[in-house]
């Protein structure tokens, strides 16, 4: 059971093309509220075109800095919320305070490329690892037990993986390993940019407090829904604030 798909929260690094940006720097800097929102729809028989959408909003703080290569925009940030939405009311995801602690710390990362409209953003995808620990996080093999030495207690809540709450046909808890992969496509605006996320997720079900929460089902991402807005606010907003403009931007 693919339970959610994975966000570019960690890192995404924006760096520009080989033309300076001293005459943007002063529009570019400042602080900003990432919206971001993924969506995986479950082939399902009984529930046809159930898609789970991840909603998250976070602050970050970004500057520009220029070298021979060219301009970066880079910065770092935390997470406000995270939020899983379903379709349907008969199957719900929770993500426990213990994971949405895990995501907290947002580091932004991506490149911009100048074209004759604007600026364009093109982040390069980053993988993340969610209760394993891979040699090479892209390629290797995801444990397919808790036994697996690799697998550890990434959310500190005492069961190995991570630990999602399921709620509806079948309620209970499921211990996972994920790894996923996400980058931002997308074109500048009057108030930032906005676009749409490319990403990819694979998981393995290593626990579960009840059998059928370990069935498996496909799903796939759907990109038309998967989409992303980093808005410029004032310097002294907080994540308060920030989740209400965040509402007002979806």
């Amino acid at each position: 059971m693919r339970l959610w798909p994975l966000l570019a929260l960690p890192a995404c690094w924006l760096t520009l093309g080989s033309e300076s940006l001293s005459g943007e720097r002063s529009e570019l800097d400042g602080r900003y509220v990432l919206v971001q929102r993924t969506v995986v729809v479950a082939e399902i028989p009984i529930l046809p075109d159930l898609s789970t959408e991840t909603w998250s909003v976070s602050l970050v703080d970004l500057t520009v800095k220029e070298d021979p290569s060219g301009a970066q925009l880079q910065g770092r940030g935390r997470l406000c919320d995270i939020e899983m939405r379903s379709s349907s009311s008969l199957v719900r995801t929770e993500l426990p305070a213990a994971l949405k602690r895990l995501l907290a710390d947002v580091d932004l990362e991506a490149r911009l490329i100048r074209h004759p409209g604007g600026l364009r953003l093109r982040q390069a995808p980053r993988w993340l690892v969610l209760g394993a620990k891979l040699r090479d996080p892209e390629h290797d093999r995801l444990p397919e037990s808790a036994a697996d030495p690799r697998v550890f207690d990434h959310d500190g809540d005492g069961s190995p993986g991570v630990t999602v709450r399921v709620r509806g046909i079948v309620s209970g808890e499921v211990q996972v390993v994920q790894r996923g992969a996400s980058a931002l496509h997308g074109e500048r605006d009057p108030n930032g940019f906005h676009g749409a996320i490319h990403f990819r997720t694979e998981d393995v079900v290593i626990g579960a407090t009840k059998a059928a929460l370990r069935t498996r089902t496909k799903t796939h991402p759907d990109p038309s829904r998967s989409t992303f807005v980093l808005r410029k606010v004032r310097s002294e907003m907080e994540c308060a604030d920030a989740l209400a403009a965040a509402r007002r931007a979806y």
